[in-house]
């Protein structure tokens, strides 16, 4: 099976794994008052290496970026300052995206720059960073997002205009650029593509979200999903999730054609990266420091704790031991799973009915002793507290979205709770 530069995918036993995320590095420095180094993203190779794409310089029409490389737990610039400056003046910035790589040595980006120069250039490295060098589009054409296979397969969302862009979806083979697809012109870009393989992948806009299986000739609407997508994982080609409304999951097994609905995950916060070893075990990360961890396919997410409050961009572990998550603002964060820890813990731990108008009981607490219960609002005031089991919980607070947390003597557990009213 090809690379996927979007399927995370380490492939280890089933076990339970126990992270603790520690802040192992600071990438720029965004309080630079003369030059503020803003990182914008960072991908992680191996346990020592890895690339970050910084903004130097203020967000104007004078911006620069230098991409970074890492080593021996130190930051350094290894190819150069690139210089970005608009030539016809007025305001605008600079951004770097989509950094991802399809193997230790082959990787791209996209870099923006808006105002009334705005431009797309897309970039390319065959040397795990070292350098980059544009990667050239057909004439008239600029890229939104690329979606490589492997360094001669890839779709492109490519677009023609400045203001009034007229999107196109693009496939690059050995290459030769063919257009699959014309979304005519539109404001804002489609979200994609995401390709599984060769032939099957899919795009959201629209407020709809689109599967094809035949090289983008033809789209479909899958079954089980309505609305827009936010973001794709697909651990395997048969199985794959996907989250609307900021953290709502949904999961397939048959490679995306049908779609269900996974129980409630316990946050509001929106979902930016996802991380599966293999089908049933893994991560999703979030904005406020938001860590969740699964190992039953998303039948249930517990919260990790997080040394940070701000969005999690990517997560990503470079070994079956060894995983890094990248915050927004440059922090680096690092856990190490020592073994494969195993211990017995409620993972059928739920609570019912859900949405309730104020009475709920709580399940699969058979074997937990002393559990402290509390509820705990969007805004993260304790609002109910109660000590041990009972048969009933009742509460009467106004409609809304609240956190269960469930504080026993090995652990913590949170489970989302909907209260509506009649």
């Amino acid at each position: 099976m090809k690379h996927l530069i979007f399927i995370n995918l380490i492939l280890l036993a089933p076990v339970i794994l126990t992270a603790q995320w520690t802040q192992v590095a600071q990438i720029g420095n965004p309080n630079n008052p003369f030059a503020p180094e803003i990182a914008q993203d960072c991908y992680m190779i191996s346990p020592t290496r890895g690339v970050t794409l910084l903004r130097i310089g203020t967000n104007s029409p004078h911006a620069s970026w230098v991409q970074a490389w890492f080593t021996n737990n130190c930051w350094s610039v290894y190819s150069g300052v690139f210089n970005e400056q608009c030539q016809t003046g007025g305001g605008g910035g600079l951004t770097l995206q989509g950094l991802n790589f399809i193997n230790d040595s082959v990787g791209f980006f996209i870099e923006v720059s808006y105002g009334e120069c705005t431009s797309f250039r897309t970039f390319k490295t065959t040397n795990g960073g070292q350098s980059f060098s544009t990667f050239s589009l057909p004439t008239g054409l600029s890229a939104a997002s690329v979606n490589f296979l492997d360094e001669n397969n890839a779709y492109l969302m490519a677009f023609a205009g400045n203001m009034f862009r007229h999107f196109y979806l693009l496939r690059y083979h050995d290459g030769i650029y063919v257009t699959v697809q014309d979304y005519g012109t539109r404001e804002y870009s489609p979200l994609g593509p995401y390709f599984i393989n060769d032939s099957s992948g899919f795009v959201s806009y629209d407020g709809h979200f689109y599967r094809t299986s035949d090289y983008g000739q033809t789209w479909t609407e899958p079954a089980g999903v309505s609305g827009e997508v936010s973001m794709y994982c697909f651990p395997s080609e048969s199985m794959g999730y996907i989250v609307q409304n900021n953290a709502d999951f949904k999961k397939t097994t048959d490679g995306g054609i049908n779609w269900v609905s996974l129980p409630t995950a316990p946050t509001t916060c929106k979902i930016n990266s996802m991380f599966f070893f293999n089908e049933s075990v893994g991560y999703a990360t979030g904005n406020s420091g938001t860590i969740l961890y699964t190992d039953n396919g998303g039948q249930s997410w517990d919260i990790q704790d997080c040394p940070t409050s701000a969005n999690l961009v990517r997560i990503r572990f470079v070994t079956p031991e060894i995983g890094f998550i990248f915050a927004a603002g440059g922090a680096l964060l690092k856990t190490t799973i020592v073994g494969n820890i195993e211990k017995k813990r409620p993972v059928n731990v739920m609570v019912y009915p859900n949405p309730t108008t104020g009475k709920f009981r709580i399940s699969g607490m058979g074997n937990i002793e002393n559990p402290q219960i509390a509820l705990i609002s969007a805004e993260g005031e304790i609002l109910y507290r109660v000590a041990g089991k009972s048969d009933e919980y009742s509460v009467n607070l106004a409609n809304g979205t609240y956190l269960i947390k469930i504080t026993t003597e090995k652990e913590i557990l949170y489970r989302k709770l909907i209260l509506i009213k009649n």
